[in-house]
């Protein structure tokens, strides 16, 4: 699911129920953590994606492939925290539930905030991809793994995944409740449907990248070390700079494998009964996983100060033979 599916009742039922928050200190400790922390983790996450894409698209890096996959990564952790953390701190800090201003907002906030939280972990694959087959078949990576191709793929990927979460647009809508208020909820009668789409989007968010990115670091890692121990046979300036950049590379995936395992065990612990009213066990679980993912997406500043240090501490010639080599 995506950074908010994991609150998945905080959109059909809109608000956690009252008594939750004066029982469970995590809850209290959360809002306070929203209220005055949020607002500066979207000021550094979107500065430093924002970064990066300076970085990706100067002159020395451009005309590598890997700098068009981490600018789309880029972009996509930052729609992810314009739309997913921006609006829980617009609603600790300014009392904004800006799903709830109308119909619109409730259809297109909904389907952004899957879109992009599905998004990145499917870009984030494409870049693990990538760096497989850099280390496995050097000598074909730039055929393989051409700007050319990689921007159809990105583009093809963006209009699946579209597609996919345009589901949201016509199952949600403002329905009242109980009380006589209005809440951007999920309408009674795509119960089944969505009880069903959960798997779907669990899958997508958060099974299917972390099995793919969890092995294809593991094959890198395992890659790399033997080639560590066979050094003399590998000692060519493209391959070192090659070698010099995936492990940097690797530690992004490393950190969306961890910061997403806990929404793995979430999802198949809770399964698809979203539409049952929570313990508030369930819901100190559910905040805390949702708001773990969110997180994420503002660790991409470390690493553009990781490629910036590189790029800066490296000869003309070593950037040269870096970008030549993708």
């Amino acid at each position: 699911m995506t950074t908010e599916g994991v609150t998945t009742e905080l959109a059909t039922s809109a608000v956690v129920p009252e008594q939750n928050y004066r029982t469970y200190w995590q809850l209290e400790w959360d809002a306070y953590l929203m209220n005055y922390a949020a607002g500066v983790i979207i000021f550094i996450g979107v500065l430093g994606n924002l970064l990066t894409i300076g970085v990706m698209m100067s002159q020395d890096f451009r005309r590598s492939p890997s700098s068009l996959v981490l600018s789309a990564l880029a972009l996509a952790d930052t729609g992810n925290l314009v739309t997913g953390l921006m609006r829980w701190w617009l609603f600790y800090s300014f009392d904004l539930a800006i799903r709830d201003t109308s119909s619109a907002a409730c259809k297109t906030h909904m389907f952004f905030t899957y879109f992009f939280g599905e998004l990145s972990p499917a870009i984030l694959i494409a870049l693990t991809m990538e760096r497989f087959v850099s280390v496995y078949y050097p000598l074909r990576c730039r055929e393989i793994c051409s700007k050319r191709r990689l921007g159809i793929g990105l583009i093809f990927v963006t209009i699946t995944y579209a597609l996919i979460n345009s589901y949201y647009i016509f199952l949600f809508a403002l329905l009242p409740i109980s009380t006589g208020q209005v809440f951007c909820q999920l309408n009674p009668r795509y119960k089944k449907v969505n009880a069903a789409w959960y798997w779907v989007d669990s899958t997508l968010y958060a099974f299917l990248p972390f099995v793919i990115i969890f092995t294809g670091n593991i094959l890198i890692a395992k890659k790399l070390m033997k080639a560590q121990q066979s050094r003399d046979t590998m000692a060519t300036k493209s391959k070192k700079g090659r070698q010099s950049l995936t492990p940097m590379l690797m530690t992004v995936s490393w950190c969306f494998l961890f910061l997403n395992l806990p929404s793995c065990i979430y999802f198949i612990g809770v399964g698809a009964h979203s539409g049952v009213q929570r313990s508030g066990v369930l819901w100190v679980a559910g905040s805390y996983v949702s708001k773990v993912s969110m997180y994420r997406e503002a660790g991409h500043l470390a690493s553009w100060a990781s490629r910036t240090a590189w790029a800066k501490g490296s000869s003309l010639t070593d950037k040269r033979c870096w970008i030549m080599t993708y």
